[in-house]
């Protein structure tokens, strides 16, 4: 519970399913939770990418 007395709707849902059993909705949390993940690491590392010139990928010749 949050210093204001209500609850975040994400967390009453993930709780409620995870004491229910409601093995669907669990999977779309965690698989909803790891896409958001995999995106933050990717916006990451493009943005490393083009912040220091020395990580650019160099032409072979």
């Amino acid at each position: 519970m949050c210093s204001s007395g209500i609850q975040g709707i994400t967390q009453s849902i993930t709780v409620n399913s995870i004491f229910n059993r409601n093995y669907p909705v669990i999977q779309g949390y965690v698989l909803f939770m790891a896409m958001i993940f995999v995106v933050a690491n990717l916006i990451v590392d493009i943005s490393y990418g083009l912040l220091d010139p020395r990580i650019r990928l160099k032409k072979r010749s």
